[in-house]
């Protein structure tokens, strides 16, 4: 199955330039709240043309629309996060993803999120990778940026292919441990690579799947209609629903942080119900 995946994100490759001196591009995960406190910080900032860079999101419609245009018929879903493109592909196999994205979403890194990056070496950061690939395997830890992993480590995965921003460099570390996971921690080795859009060639545009997330964590509120684009496309072209009611609100994060205690209190009810039955 191959898998065209587009994160709305990829239109703002200045992020990682922006300021950041207290961490406060990070330090608050709820979107709205997020961008509103940053903005009040940096007011100048926030405006299209300090934010979205054109030609990528040009790059991303026009993607999305030959996609659509070749294969009428292929799967077609949304999501706010990333993290949802396992509602279609958690029970698929031989899956290949072609994931236009700022950031690569195979691990998120958040295992080195507390190593002091001026007392660590490389190895210390590709084994925070490690650590979080085997949490990923072993308890079902899946984010925004992991669900690349989680279908690694579910035997899903045949290959990986991240379409980056030109500041996104290749030799990065994360790029080191994606392949050696992908490589050589599986019961097959599966692709990993990572292109910029230039180099990529898609050939003749024929998805079987296409996702398209909005991740308004990491795309500034006053753009977030961007994405209504994407849908409204979708609609117009295919005369169906973009299914806005029914995904705003799901989120696979949730979904695989709660499975064991939904399983745990499944059972136990059924236990507790039996008892008062007697």
């Amino acid at each position: 199955m191959k898998v065209l995946s587009i994160d709305i994100d990829y239109s703002f490759p200045d992020v990682d330039e922006w300021p950041n001196e207290d961490d406060e591009m990070w330090d608050e995960w709820h979107p709205h709240t997020k961008w509103d406190f940053y903005f009040k910080k940096y007011p100048d900032l926030d405006c299209r043309e300090k934010i979205v860079d054109e030609k990528c999101l040009d790059y991303m419609l026009d993607t999305f629309t030959k996609a659509l245009t070749v294969n009428p018929n292929a799967h077609v879903w949304f999501g706010m996060d990333h993290d949802y493109i396992l509602e279609y592909l958690h029970d698929k196999d031989n899956i290949d993803i072609i994931n236009i994205d700022h950031h690569d979403d195979f691990l998120a890194g958040c295992m080195n999120q507390d190593l002091d990056e001026d007392e660590n070496s490389e190895q210390d950061y590709i084994a925070g990778h490690l650590l979080e690939y085997a949490l990923t395997k072993s308890h079902n830890k899946v984010d925004e940026g992991s669900w690349g992993a989680w279908l690694h480590a579910n035997n899903k995965l045949n290959s990986m292919i991240w379409i980056r921003n030109e500041g996104k460099i290749k030799t990065d570390t994360r790029h080191i441990s994606n392949s050696y996971i992908c490589e050589t921690m599986g019961p097959k080795p599966v692709m990993w690579d990572t292109v910029t859009a230039e180099e990529y060639d898609h050939g003749n545009y024929e998805y079987d799947a296409i996702f398209v997330c909005l991740s308004p964590n990491y795309f500034p509120t006053s753009q977030w209609h961007l994405f209504s684009i994407f849908m409204g496309i979708y609609e117009d072209f295919t005369g169906k629903s973009c299914k806005l009611d029914d995904f705003w609100h799901k989120k696979w994060l949730t979904r695989m942080a709660y499975k064991r205690p939904y399983e745990i209190l499944s059972e136990s009810l059924a236990q507790v119900k039996k008892s008062l039955d007697k």
